[in-house]
């Protein structure tokens, strides 16, 4: 697995407008747009290109444990959605050919804003990708959690 984040994705004029023409969400994660137009940009968090399987997968990761209101449910899938719609052609443009292409949220803690496929679990997450990431995350999380009390135990 080839494994990135993209800080300047460029989200098309395109899919803005089949974002506001679309009845509804199915129909949308069927598009596929040429990508390189710029109506704005948004960060991808990861960017994953599974080579066995010859998939690309774009990830945003939410933290927090609280609901979003519907203005923000509403822009965070709208990003997703467009971001998907460009993925395929993204990839082959810096030379990887992928048979499929997804974009996600990973809303780590459990509740999740958007529904699935769109949004993956924390808990789900070695399911998702096949291989055992949960308990790593985990580790990775309890040692800042202790950096950050010893840090605060120093200025007492």
């Amino acid at each position: 697995m080839r494994v990135w984040t993209e800080d300047d994705f460029k989200l098309s004029h395109d899919t803005l407008r089949e974002v506001r023409i679309a009845e509804r969400l199915d129909s949308l994660l069927q598009v596929h747009l040429p990508y390189g137009d710029r109506e704005r940009s948004v960060r991808v968090d990861i960017l994953v290109f599974d080579e066995a399987r010859r998939s690309l997968n774009a990830y945003n990761v939410k933290r927090g444990n609280g609901s979003y209101d519907g203005g923000k449910r509403r822009l965070i899938q709208e990003e997703l959605v467009r971001t998907q719609m460009l993925l395929t052609d993204y990839g082959r443009g810096i030379g990887l050919l992928s048979e499929t292409s997804n974009a996600h949220v990973i809303f780590y803690y459990g509740l999740l804003s958007l529904p699935p496929p769109l949004a993956i679990s924390g808990d789900d997450l070695d399911e998702h990708f096949q291989f055992p990431v949960h308990e790593a995350i985990e580790l990775v999380n309890t040692y800042f959690v202790a950096r950050l009390s010893a840090l605060i135990e120093q200025e007492d």
